[in-house]
């Protein structure tokens, strides 16, 4: 890796090398000219800048090098502690800043940050560019949950008539999995036919699966395969298999069991060869147990089972998926997304799991001027979030309110909750800075010391 370090100082450019020379091939450069003019003819895994040089100030220059570098990471050094430099420059897209003089353990824990992320990068684009086994289909991620689905994926592959069912909340990426058991066949000529069951009305449904012969009804004017029809010796895709109504599964286990299909109003079945894909969002072990899914059909349908991950459960995936739908829909720039912004992400529940993350991404490549996302250009709603699946309450106001007395021998002095508001906006903003004291206590106007002071209150 390919360090650049730009500093008046060269006693702290000779103090710089002589650390990483071990791990990094370290260039120099003494005023910002010089090193405006190395980023344009080389290329630079991590860039230090110093804020003073001299009559300059590395702050105005630190958009300019991520444009020629967008793919560079620039660590802001300081002789001064100042915060407003420092939300100012992380907000300019800086990865981290340093003070001087600083323990080198401390830009070792750093660098070590920007190795991982850009490990992950690379993961990401390599999987981006058509690496995976699921050629035009990119099954993006490498949490242990998500890899375990992908190795079954891998040994079915020999097996194309084993049905297969797809459980997972909304979002999760269910029809893309189903596609991708599809691509695993050999014969590529083989036919995919998708229906999502809870779209269709209930009366339509049965004509639109089955098909049905001319007269079958009334509008019936001509004949119509169905769905089993033309996914003959192919997939058949039932999404939201879970809203199909008594009727109807009985007629899909029949189906299933005798490999011939009814046209609606044909005395004479249909020979078929189908492979079905199910998914749903919902639990059908539970809807057996209200009556509300036939067991003997779950037991035909879950020959091959995947339960797909929510993305709270994979949030080791957050920076790959992030980086790729950034690539996916605005590939020519070079978005960046700071430490502080990430870590606001991380701490919200993603309720709509990947397709929520994808139309956030979506939205930010649209409605944003620059490229580099701060904390400031998230949504109010990442912040507002606190939920879980058990609809706890959604801000530290309603934890409030739930915590309320409703009898008179509970009420508590106002202080009390003066100090529980305060330790709330506190945790609160601390979220918002990525755990940064240093940039919390400017935003709170109060000092630093005062703010360790009230954090360690409130463990006491």
């Amino acid at each position: 890796m390919k360090l650049l370090a730009i500093d008046d100082d060269s006693s702290f450019l000779l103090s710089i090398k002589a650390q990483l020379i071990s791990l990094f091939q370290v260039d120099t450069a003494q005023c910002i000219k010089t090193g405006l003019k190395k980023t344009k003819e080389d290329s630079y895994d991590i860039i230090l800048l110093d804020i003073c040089l001299g009559s300059e100030s590395g702050l105005n220059y630190l958009e300019q090098l991520k444009s020629i570098s967008p793919y560079s990471e620039i660590i802001v050094v300081s002789g001064q502690k100042n915060p407003k430099l420092m939300l100012t420059a992380m907000e300019k897209g800086a990865f981290d800043y340093l003070v001087k003089p600083f323990d080198p353990d401390e830009l070792q824990i750093i660098l070590r940050k920007i190795k991982y992320y850009q490990h992950v990068q690379s993961v990401n684009h390599a999987l981006i560019d058509g690496n995976s086994v699921f050629h035009n289909m990119p099954i993006i991620g490498q949490s242990k949950k998500l890899q375990k689905s992908l190795l079954m994926l891998k040994k079915i592959k020999k097996h194309q008539k084993a049905h297969v069912l797809i459980e997972g909340e909304s979002g999760t990426g269910k029809e893309l999995f189903a596609r991708a058991v599809h691509s695993m066949a050999k014969q590529n000529d083989r036919p995919f036919v998708a229906i999502n069951c809870a779209a269709i009305p209930e009366n339509l449904l049965e004509a639109e699966l089955f098909g049905y012969e001319k007269g079958a009804f009334t509008g019936a004017t001509s004949s119509k395969a169905g769905k089993f029809e033309i996914a003959n010796r192919g997939d058949l895709f039932l999404d939201e298999v879970s809203s199909l109504k008594p009727e109807l599964q009985a007629k899909l286990l029949r189906i299933i069991q005798e490999g011939e299909v009814h046209r609606l109003g044909s005395l004479s079945p249909r020979k078929v060869n189908v492979r079905i894909i199910s998914a749903t969002n919902e639990h059908l072990e539970n809807m057996i147990d209200k009556q509300l899914f036939r067991r003997d059909l779950l037991h035909r349908l879950r020959v091959i089972h995947f339960q797909l991950p929510p993305l709270r459960e994979r949030m080791d995936d957050l920076d790959i998926l992030i980086a790729h739908f950034f690539k996916k829909k605005s590939p020519d720039l070079p978005w960046t997304i700071n430490s502080a912004a990430m870590h606001a992400l991380k701490q919200y529940p993603w309720p709509g799991n990947v397709r929520e993350l994808e139309n956030l991404i979506h939205s930010l490549t649209i409605l944003m001027d620059h490229h580099s996302i701060g904390v400031t250009d998230l949504p109010k709603w990442i912040f507002n979030c606190d939920i879980s699946l058990d609809h706890q309450p959604d801000t530290a106001l309603e934890k409030s309110y739930s915590q309320f007395p409703v009898h008179m021998d509970d009420i508590k002095p106002l202080k009390h909750w003066i100090k529980f508001a305060e330790k709330e906006y506190i945790n609160h903003i601390l979220m918002l800075t990525g755990q940064n004291r240093t940039i919390a206590s400017s935003k709170l106007d109060i000092c630093e010391s005062s703010l360790y002071k009230k954090l360690k209150s409130n463990k006491d």
